[in-house]
């Protein structure tokens, strides 16, 4: 009997011992698995960057220096972050995503531009929308100057409304037209809204100040431009005048 108890006590003893270094282990490994899941860094794709250059994987890591990647990626909010990263003007898309155990993944688009604004010493890209953001670092595209019908402060960055949008989509249409055209882009120096809101052209040859209008009938006006070009320059005529108007239907006044 006294043998019975002894041997029960000692596989009593191991049984516990077993179960404590169970304990032990699984504990142990719960905890370095704990650790290696503290987020070690945050990764950067900027998925278009070699047709266009608005910002750099750099930039979104210094604009994001206020977040906190320290704690373990579980417990960061990752919808968070792409809200911000989708809030920079430059961004057109954004996901954020675990990359792993230990980093958190940022891929992000970029907007297109296709006009810049000028007024007031603030400049502001739109892209194909409409949506007007902060410029930062330039890129080539037509430049409009002058009285423009809308004031934006050097952060802004949204849609017009109302009366300002219908502006922007002619504006939007009379820049498609230039960049769908070659020898009309070579030629376009600039883009100048006058006081009472007429469109003005400054082209790269001659004096003359094109007078265009309101953004509409964008192919005929070019047309007259050409005949203006084809027929009354080569005449001698053409560079006396300073001032071309190709507002009035089937006419070109100049002046």
């Amino acid at each position: 009997m006294l043998k019975r108890t002894i041997i029960t006590s000692v596989l009593c003893a191991i049984a516990t011992g077993l179960l404590g270094s169970y304990f032990y282990f699984v504990g142990r490994l719960a905890s370095e698995r704990s650790a290696q899941e503290f987020c070690r860094g945050i990764k950067v794709v900027v998925l278009d960057s070699l047709d266009n250059s608005l910002i750099s994987a750099a930039e979104v890591k210094e604009r994001l220096e206020g977040w906190d990647f320290s704690g373990r990626c579980d417990d960061i909010d990752l919808y968070k972050i792409e809200m911000a990263v989708r809030s920079f003007g430059e961004v057109a898309d954004a996901e954020v995503f675990r990359r792993d155990r230990n980093h958190i993944e940022i891929d992000l688009a970029q907007r297109t531009p296709t006009v810049r604004f000028i007024k007031n010493g603030t400049s502001h890209y739109a892209d194909c929308n409409g949506y007007l953001f902060p410029v930062y670092h330039f890129t080539e595209v037509p430049v409009v100057t002058g009285f423009l019908p809308f004031d934006a402060d050097p952060s802004y960055k949204g849609l017009l409304t109302g009366e300002k949008r219908d502006w922007m989509n002619g504006i939007l249409s009379l820049t498609e037209f230039l960049s769908g055209n070659e020898y009309w882009r070579s030629v376009t120096q600039q883009i100048d809204i006058a006081e009472n809101g007429d469109i003005l052209l400054y082209l790269k040859s001659g004096s003359e100040i094109v007078i265009f209008g309101e953004a509409t009938d964008i192919e005929d006006k070019f047309r007259k431009l050409e005949a203006y070009y084809r027929n009354i320059v080569p005449s001698g005529t053409g560079r006396k005048y300073s001032s071309v108007n190709l507002k009035i239907d089937n006419q070109i006044i100049c002046k």
